[in-house]
């Protein structure tokens, strides 16, 4: 039986494939297929925050989380799948003048990209976070429009959406290699079944190092470990819930890398790690899919510790789990995507290192890139072709923990958005 044959085949089936294999449908393409070596979410989606802030260093990421964060209730809509979205916002603590006068300058240039930030005082932001202690805070940046989500219910749904508009999805079928065929089209080889296709992109996420076009080039993206974890019950959470009121922004405090919200009765708390290191670095193993590392409460215990003078309620409850996973991460902390060097019609969108939040963006963008050639922006930020296709994994690896070391630092902070 002759290989299937479609116009385009996105490799990886996390929240960032299915978001390109949806994209690629809205574009018109609808003989496209997706394969996935284990299930859908497998790798860092499932245990992802799924936070999404459109706030970040750079004008051409906040356009990507906007995007996503447009398309989450037409999505729901057309996919009849609910998404766990909670539209509850995020409140950035400044605890210095200074600070606040950095949220004030950010607000007024973001809002040239249809950013809604706004300028709280103290009253205002313990308003919206009674639980906090108020100590110390001359003011907030409030962005109405932050949100978090299931990402395994909206990776669920992007992918039952693109089935509908005729894509297909194949799980358990792991790309091995792909090679150029006479005719100039890509043959694929599965662990269940091999397809050929005229496009096709890698967008494996911590597999990357294990992604078939590692036999060509370089795939630039390290993987960096993450930890949060959820409280048990909260009595103030739990009053809240029980009263029916709104639910609390996402709370952050950039000088002790703090994120906070409530999970349930209880309270999601995510605090980064000052000592991180890549890891992985032979690439993460294949049959690592649903799984995760040990907690290490003790590399974040100081910056718990100060959350806990932030939020006293943390210090009375105990901790029910602690999540410790994989992230991809890129060199400089921008997402590598585009067509790949030297190899026709052959596209990365990889080193999303918040896949969740850029998702949106880089699906459309990548979709209207390989559709009509065109990206539709200035994506020289974005680029895969930025970096050296043969670059050396070990410096790949250090500058990819300095750009994450990096990212959490309080004089580049505004990252602090997942």
């Amino acid at each position: 039986m002759s290989d299937k044959r479609y116009r385009a085949v996105v490799i990886g089936g996390g929240v960032v494939g299915c978001n390109i294999l949806f994209q690629l449908t809205k574009a018109g393409w609808s003989d496209v297929a997706l394969c996935e070596r284990h299930q859908l979410t497998a790798g860092a989606t499932w245990h992802s925050s799924g936070h999404i802030s459109a706030l970040t260093p750079s004008k051409d990421l906040s356009r990507l989380a906007m995007t996503t964060r447009r398309m989450l209730k037409p999505l729901e809509a057309e996919s009849g799948q609910a998404l766990g979205l909670v539209e509850s916002g995020s409140l950035r603590l400044a605890t210095s003048s200074d600070q606040l006068r950095e949220f004030e300058a950010i607000a007024s240039q973001f809002a040239g990209v249809g950013l809604d930030a706004q300028i709280l005082d103290t009253g205002e932001a313990s308003a919206l976070w009674p639980m906090m202690e108020a100590q110390q805070v001359e003011g907030a940046l409030y962005l109405p429009h932050d949100c978090y989500l299931n990402a395994a219910d909206f990776t669920q749904a992007l992918a039952s959406a693109a089935r509908t508009r005729g894509a297909t999805v194949m799980q358990g079928n792991g790309i091995e290699s792909i090679r150029q065929l006479a005719t100039g089209e890509w043959q694929l080889r599965g662990s269940q079944q091999d397809v050929i296709a005229e496009h096709v992109i890698s967008a494996t996420g911590i597999f990357a190092r294990r992604s078939p076009l590692s036999s060509y080039v370089t795939l630039p993206c390290a993987v960096i470990t993450h930890q949060y974890l959820v409280t048990d019950t909260v009595d103030e959470v739990r009053q809240r819930r029980q009263q029916g009121r709104t639910r609390l922004p996402i709370l952050r405090q950039p000088d002790i890398s703090l994120n906070v919200r409530e999970e349930g009765e209880g309270l999601f708390v995510s605090v980064y790690e000052p000592h991180a290191q890549a890891s992985f670095v032979d690439g993460v193993p294949n049959d690592f899919a649903m799984q995760l590392l040990p907690g290490d409460f003790g590399g974040v215990e100081p910056q718990f510790e100060a959350a806990i003078k932030r939020v006293p309620a943390l210090g009375r409850a105990g901790i029910k789990s602690m999540v410790n996973g994989p992230m991809p991460w890129s060199p400089d902390f921008f997402p590598a995507i585009g067509p790949v060097a030297d190899l026709p019609n052959v596209w990365m969108a990889e080193a999303v290192c918040y896949g969740v939040t850029w998702s949106g963006g880089v699906a459309e963008v990548l979709a209207r890139w390989i559709t009509t050639g065109d990206p539709g922006c200035d994506v020289s930020a974005l680029d895969c072709g930025r970096f050296d296709t043969h670059m050396n994994t070990g410096s790949l690896d250090a500058q990819a923990t300095a750009a994450y070391l990096g990212s959490y630092n309080p004089e580049t902070k505004r990252r602090h958005d997942v």
